[in-house]
């Protein structure tokens, strides 16, 4: 049987004539496609654990697969063809073709490793970079140490179910007994290269550990080896590669940069993310690939709200929602009591999450110290503001964005919460547009505001809440069954207040 995820299927019916494609996933389940670049590139390009299966036709054709994966030195392999509207799938596996049925079902959910190493290359002729890669080596999860012979498991590691797992790969250049470290020369004329590479594995939970780690030390060794590949046609250049992993693509990815100089605005480095942009099919005006973009260990209570996207009878339209990922800021986190007076603070450091998830900004999380300082600075506070409980709002919010971050905000002024059930519209259009989260001021409480579900026909609208005045444990469960992150109607504004709502406009760039 051969399967394809469901949102491939579409996008395959979906696509122009005459076209073709690289099928990308594992145990002839098709998660992604990307166009016909070199097959060397391509599989540079997917994670370890992931392979290219084979190919997708957009017209009525027959070809010869047999020789098709012959010269691709892929066996088996899969095709797909798309013929009358419909799709077609042929499977070869040794000398024989067969026809199979297509089922359409779910990505599976990955656990990924990733990794950062500098390997050194003094020949391209001789990439003794290899020789440290083939020796045994250590693999480091946090402060355990363990190597493949020793046989670790998800579960002894403590790491089952996680999604991200950062792994530090650590070399043993020499072998007991030898006497002396490895002597290694530079001959003259000959340039030597240092190789920057961070990449990802992706897995199924059904494989072992053993196994992916085999697999992640592949996919370093097929990654310099690529390098190496590139820099002997391009000898002058250098190279770096980064791995991401983003919500625009049902995988996480590897990306290899050539450049005369690292210069991240310059037009070398641009046309090469374009190009990655147009491959994966992502928006050309969201920062996605850049070097600041690469996978990092995730930090915090995140996207709180996913399991309350789930369809349910409850809802009242389509529901429109914060696009990417963010951190839950409430009261009394880190041990400061900040009670009564804080949640204002707390949904800003919301929205700063959300931005620096994105890759807009790499400066941390600001304190309430930090945030009062920056306003006393900036001439809007007093310098007794600083270290007071004072209340901030809004439009000190949107000051905060605009100075501490750079990001442009838009205030959506409402005189009574009686005018929310008017703004499910606009508030949709925002979620659409600009993805990020929006702070709710006014009244007596401050609120953070993820989403709306919202009926184009009726008007009907209710509102994604994630309330900063929680005072417990991060524990997903008791936030989500107490209602601190939730669907509320309109009615959770007061009628006698008004309110002031901050929405951030995300740059656009790549």
């Amino acid at each position: 049987m051969v399967s394809v995820e469901s949102g491939l299927l579409q996008l395959m019916l979906a696509s122009p004539p005459s076209t073709q494609y690289w099928l990308i996933g594992t145990d002839f389940h098709a998660i992604n496609m990307i166009p016909l670049i070199p097959i060397e590139e391509a599989k540079a390009l997917i994670p370890g654990g992931l392979d290219v299966l084979g190919q997708f036709y957009s017209s009525d054709q027959m070809a010869d697969y047999l020789k098709i994966s012959r010269d691709l030195n892929m066996n088996p392999a899969m095709y797909i063809v798309k013929q009358n509207e419909i799709c077609i799938s042929y499977i070869v596996e040794g000398p024989l073709l067969s026809q199979k049925d297509i089922s359409a079902r779910e990505a599976p959910q990955f656990t990924v490793l990733f990794s950062h190493s500098v390997l050194p290359v003094f020949s391209l002729t001789q990439p003794n970079c290899f020789s440290y890669i083939n020796r045994t080596v250590l693999f480091q999860f946090g402060s355990q140490y363990v190597e493949l012979s020793n046989e670790p498991t998800w579960n002894s590691l403590g790491i089952k179910g996680q999604s991200l797992n950062p792994v530090q790969i650590l070399y043993k250049l020499t072998e007991e007994g030898d006497g002396n470290a490895p002597l290694l020369e530079i001959l003259p004329q000959t340039r030597s290269y240092s190789l920057d590479i961070s990449w990802c594995s992706a897995f199924k939970e059904s494989k072992s550990l053993v196994d992916a780690l085999e697999i992640h030390l592949d996919k370093l060794k097929e990654i310099a080896m690529y390098i190496i590949n590139c820099l002997k046609e391009n000898p002058t250049k250098s190279a770096s590669c980064y791995c991401f992993y983003n919500d625009y693509c049902s995988h996480p990815f590897n990306v290899v940069y050539l450049f005369n100089e690292w210069e991240e605005e310059g037009e070398e480095l641009l046309a090469q993310r374009r190009r990655i942009h147009e491959l994966l099919r992502f928006p050309l005006d969201w920062p996605l690939v850049r070097s600041y973009c690469t996978i990092t260990e995730p930090q915090g209570l995140r996207d709180i709200h996913l399991p309350l996207l789930k369809r349910t009878s409850k809802d009242v339209g389509t529901k429109y929602c914060v696009r990417g990922h963010y951190s839950y800021f409430h009261y009394s986190q880190d041990g400061f009591d900040d009670r009564g007076w804080g949640c204002a603070y707390r949904s800003l450091q919301t929205l700063i999450s959300w931005i620096r998830e994105q890759k807009f900004i790499s400066k941390e999380i600001p304190s309430h110290y930090q945030i009062q300082k920056i306003l006393e600075e900036a001439g809007d506070k007093p310098k007794e503001f600083i270290g007071s409980k004072e209340w901030i709002g809004a439009f000190e919010v949107m000051l905060i964005l605009d100075l501490y971050c750079g990001i442009t905000c838009k205030i959506m002024n409402l005189a009574s919460g009686a005018e929310f059930s008017s703004k499910g519209r606009e508030l949709a259009a925002h979620f659409t547009d600009e993805g990020s989260p929006v702070m709710i001021g006014g009244g007596v409480l401050a609120y953070t505001l993820l989403g709306v579900d919202y009926n184009e026909d009726t008007g009907d609208t209710r509102f994604l809440i994630l309330d900063p005045h929680y005072t417990g444990a991060d524990v997903p469960k008791t936030i989500l069954d107490k209602g601190w992150c939730a669907w509320k109607s309109a009615d959770i504004f007061r009628q006698d207040s008004f309110y002031n709502l901050c929405l951030p406009q995300r740059p656009r760039y790549i």
